[in-house]
């Protein structure tokens, strides 16, 4: 394979295993153990719609580190260590924008989404 100039030579990209809390539920801490030995490199964390709100349909899914925090809303944050990821969740969610009016902020309903976060290591 080739590599890109001045990157060395390619690399294996694990994943861990996902922590996903389902639903969402605030003032909560959730532990996953990820299994990959070492801390991981990378993240995909994303909100799945469970339940149509905002115009968002079941399944859509939105990138966490694109959410909005003003106005007094919290942000998930999440945090790893050689052996666990860890999901803080405040009192609320952060905003999301509506889907076909994206000037209009919504505080997203708990029980109507799901939280993910995919671990990733690059051996």
């Amino acid at each position: 394979m080739n590599s890109f100039p001045g990157f060395g030579p390619p690399g294996t990209l694990t994943a861990g295993t996902s922590l996903v809390k389902n639903p969402v539920a605030v003032n909560s801490v959730t532990t996953q153990a990820h299994g990959l030995g070492a801390i991981p490199d990378f993240y995909i964390a994303y909100m799945e719609c469970l339940t149509a709100q905002a115009n968002y349909s079941v399944g859509n899914r939105i990138d966490l580190r694109s959410m909005d925090v003003s106005n007094g809303n919290s942000s998930a944050e999440f945090v790893a260590d050689a052996t666990n990821v860890v999901l803080l969740l405040p009192n609320n969610l952060p905003l999301i924008y509506d889907k076909t009016t994206p000037t209009t902020g919504v505080t997203p309903t708990a029980a109507s989404w799901k939280i993910v976060v995919i671990p990733y290591k690059l051996n």
